[in-house]
């Protein structure tokens, strides 16, 4: 995702949704009795399949912060040398539902490892013809 650009794609949807509903992604539903649900840690995914996006992406909110090639200070930039921080999307099973909506972002060192960090792996396979 490039910055605050590509945001919510192209309904500039707040949630990949659309807007937010209860039980829709892995979050803490349960800060300031907002909603009863709160696993406490990551989980599979597909467990909520209801928040899929307009393109089918399950779990693009909550569950674990994603990893993006994108630079912080400077979202054009992308890859994976250096050590300006990247930017990282979604929010996690730990945000609270403002921290796992589409515009929110923040930036991580790349060395930097916890228990809300993870990446999503893209399988392409060629067209059958």
């Amino acid at each position: 995702m490039l910055g605050v650009r590509n945001v919510g794609g192209t309904e500039k949807l707040e949630f990949p949704w659309g807007q937010f509903q209860l039980g829709y992604a892995n979050i803490n539903e349960t800060y300031d009795y907002a909603g009863p649900h709160y696993l406490k840690q990551t989980s599979a995914v597909g467990l909520y399949p209801q928040g899929r996006s307009p393109f089918g992406a399950l779990d693009m909110a909550g569950n674990v912060w994603e990893w993006c090639l994108n630079e912080y200070d400077q979202p054009e930039r992308k890859g994976m040398e250096g050590e300006a921080d990247r930017v990282v999307r979604g929010g996690s099973w730990r945000s609270l539902q403002d921290g796992a909506r589409c515009a929110v972002r923040f930036g991580y060192r790349p060395g930097d490892r916890n228990c809300n960090l993870g990446f999503r792996v893209v399988l392409c396979s060629a067209p059958v013809v």
